[in-house]
C-alpha cells in the first residue's frame, strides 16, 4: 500500500467489470508488453502469439511446400522411398533450426512440432529402408 502511495501512476483498484478497472490495468503494465502492442493498420494480428495473420500463414505454408516439393522431386527422379523421407526429415529440421535462429521472435511450439515431424519421418526411413514392401507410400 505505500508504493501505491508514492507512485502518483498508480491509482486505488476500481471495480473489476468496469471501463476504469480495464484503464487501471492497462496503465499499470510497462510500455513493452506484448499485451499493449497493436496490429498495423490494415492486418490482423493473431491475439495469443502477436504474428500477423499473413505472416503466421507464410510460416505454416513454407514448410508444407518444401516437403511437397521434396514429394515431387523424389517422385519424378524415382527415388527410393527412404530417401524421400529422409530428405523430408531433414528439411523439418532445417526449418525448425531456422524458426529458432532466423526470426526476431522465436516459435518453439513450432519447431518442435516440426523435430516430432522429423523423428516420424525418420522413422518411417529406417523402416522403408530395411523393408520397402512395408511402407505404403
Amino acid at each position: 500500500m505505500l508504493a501505491a502511495a508514492r507512485d502518483p501512476v498508480r491509482r486505488a483498484p476500481a471495480a473489476a467489470g468496469t471501463r476504469a478497472g480495464r484503464a487501471t490495468r492497462l496503465a499499470a503494465r510497462p510500455p513493452g508488453n506484448k499485451t499493449n502492442r497493436r496490429p498495423r493498420a490494415g492486418r490482423a494480428g493473431v491475439s495469443h502469439t502477436g504474428v500477423d495473420v499473413i505472416d503466421f500463414l507464410l510460416l505454416t505454408a513454407w514448410p508444407a511446400l518444401a516437403l511437397l516439393g521434396i514429394e515431387g522431386i523424389s517422385r519424378a527422379a524415382r527415388a527410393p522411398r527412404w530417401a524421400k523421407l529422409a530428405a523430408q526429415a531433414a528439411a523439418s529440421v532445417a526449418f525448425a533450426v531456422a524458426y529458432v535462429t532466423l526470426l526476431p521472435v522465436p516459435h518453439w511450439l513450432t519447431s518442435l512440432v516440426l523435430v516430432a515431424l522429423a523423428v516420424a519421418l525418420i522413422y518411417q526411413a529406417r523402416r522403408a529402408h530395411i523393408d520397402p514392401s512395408r511402407v505404403p507410400y
